[in-house]
């Protein structure tokens, strides 16, 4: 035998048979599909285990929201109410501070009577 025709049929053989081996068999495929598909719902079911959770901090900012906008409501009422009673007071204060005065007034003249006038005497 010649060299060319051995190493054409060994050439044949070598192409042959990677291209046989290079075809998957239905039974490989549906074993690799089902492997990916595992796989994906493994990660399916973590998405929608955060989903919810992400869900739930959620609703529970938001129920804090409306809990610290009703604090923020009564505080600032409580403001208008403590300022109303400090104009009150401040009120009450400048009134005591005019009725002091006219009783200091009162009482000076209760306990220094003016003298009486000399040299003129009551008749009688």
């Amino acid at each position: 035998m010649s060299r060319i025709p051995v190493l054409l049929l060994m050439v044949a053989a070598v192409g042959g048979a990677t291209s046989l081996s290079g075809c998957a068999t239905k039974q490989y495929v549906d074993e690799q599909i089902a492997l990916v598909n595992t796989h994906i719902d493994q990660v399916n079911g973590r998405a929608e285990g955060a989903a919810s959770a992400a869900a739930a901090a959620n609703s529970a900012a938001q129920g804090a929201a409306s809990a610290a906008q009703a604090a923020n409501a009564a505080a600032q009422a409580a403001a208008r109410t403590a300022q109303a009673a400090a104009s009150d007071a401040q009120r009450a204060n400048s009134r005591v501070d005019v009725i002091t005065t006219r009783v200091d007034t009162v009482e000076q003249k209760v306990n220094n009577p003016p003298p009486a006038p000399r040299g003129r005497r009551p008749r009688g």
